[in-house]
């Protein structure tokens, strides 16, 4: 009889890769199912904040956005593969991170410094033959935002996976927003885009043309995201 697990997983904690090497071998003896489900370290510590954490470690803050970042590339790899490669995509993540030289130093302060080291993910995703490019999920959105001098926010369906950090959270129990222009990536629900409404004009892509965030945009553009973003980077170059 198989016995299903949901795994939530940060590549930089510490805890995880430990605890998931071991449910990793067990479920090569045992009739184990794991689902992996990314979570970020971020979002779990933005009720407690970093100032106090700075003191012990300065770079500790910097440590969760390396976990941010790869988690982005988790994600582009599940919207380009599917969920069931989730998993070795982690190991392949967690080994860079941790199956590495030990730190310089015994303390807190040289482990938080090797953790918020950025590493070069394409070797992770050619190892699990997923494409090297993938890993320029971990930036891109950002790299086009500042060739237009733009900023970046989320819905928390964004921050739950691990694309924004929580401070970046845009939505009617956070912050409203009324940019002059507000490209919306990947958003289908109009609820979702009632926080930028006081936008001067809202362009709305999402692959589905009857997604209902483009009944109340100015410029709707039936498209993925990912691809759009590439398209535009490249003409931005």
């Amino acid at each position: 009889m198989s016995t299903d697990l949901e795994f939530f997983f940060d590549p930089v904690c510490p805890f995880c890769w430990v605890t998931s090497r071991w449910v990793t071998e067990v479920s090569r003896q045992r009739p184990l199912e794991v689902r992996w489900r990314p979570l970020s370290l971020a979002i779990l510590n933005e009720g407690i904040g970093y100032e106090e954490r700075k003191k012990a470690a300065p770079e500790y803050p910097d440590s969760h956005q390396r976990g941010l970042e790869m988690l982005r590339v988790v994600h582009a790899a599940r919207e380009t593969a599917g969920s069931e490669r989730v998993g070795e995509l982690y190991t392949a993540l967690g080994e860079l991170v941790w199956n590495s030289e030990a730190p310089e130093g015994d303390d807190f302060d040289a482990v938080m410094h090797e953790m918020a080291r950025r590493r070069d993910l394409r070797p992770a995703l050619e190892r699990v033959g997923l494409p090297a490019d993938l890993a320029d999920a971990a930036a891109e959105v950002l790299q086009l935002a500042a060739h237009w001098c733009a900023g970046v926010g989320g819905t928390a369906g964004a921050v739950h996976r691990g694309l924004v950090p929580p401070q970046w959270e845009v939505g009617m129990l956070k912050r409203s927003l009324a940019p002059a222009v507000c490209v919306a990536l990947g958003v289908r629900e109009a609820r979702e885009v009632l926080p930028v409404r006081g936008a001067s004009a809202l362009v709305t892509v999402h692959p589905d043309p009857e997604a209902a965030a483009h009944r109340v945009a100015d410029l709707p553009v039936a498209a993925e995201g990912a691809a759009l973003v590439a398209e535009l980077r490249e003409q931005a170059a």
